[in-house]
């Protein structure tokens, strides 16, 4: 058995922010997968693109067997 983590992000690509509904359809989707998943608090995460243009942004990690 192996344990996932997934960095479910908090807003779209234009900005605007996905709703709790969309969390909700996400998180019933991975449980009847995986049958279940531990959603933690959001945490902010960094990256630089190959044009080393640095991105920041909210995301929720999400973790599964």
């Amino acid at each position: 058995m192996n344990m996932w983590e997934i960095l479910v992000p908090t807003v779209r690509n234009n900005g605007k922010p996905y709703r709790t509904r969309y969390h909700r359809v996400w998180d019933k989707k991975v449980r009847e997968i995986s049958g279940g998943l531990t959603i933690m608090s959001p945490v902010k995460g960094q990256w630089v693109n190959p044009d080393g243009i640095l991105f920041a942004e909210r995301m929720i990690p999400c973790r599964f067997l």
